[in-house]
């Protein structure tokens, strides 16, 4: 069991993804992103957001978002 608060990001590999904590250590769990989805939606206060395909984001600690450059 991981407090939510240690983690930072949560990044999708099949049917297993790698929970990355801020201490910088991550943990692999045979879990599919989707799972984590859910579960975070049932929390009361949510921080997570799903980025991307693979990809989960703590936004507690999102400072930024630098948006690719592009040649038009």
């Amino acid at each position: 069991m991981l407090p939510t608060d240690d983690i930072a990001y949560i990044e999708a590999f099949g049917n297993y993804c790698d929970v990355h904590l801020f201490n910088g250590e991550s943990v692999t769990m045979t879990f599919q992103l989707h799972y984590f989805v859910e579960a975070f939606n049932k929390l009361k206060q949510n921080f997570f957001t799903r980025v991307g395909k693979s990809l989960i984001v703590n936004t507690n600690y999102v400072y930024a978002i630098i948006p690719p450059k592009t040649n038009y």
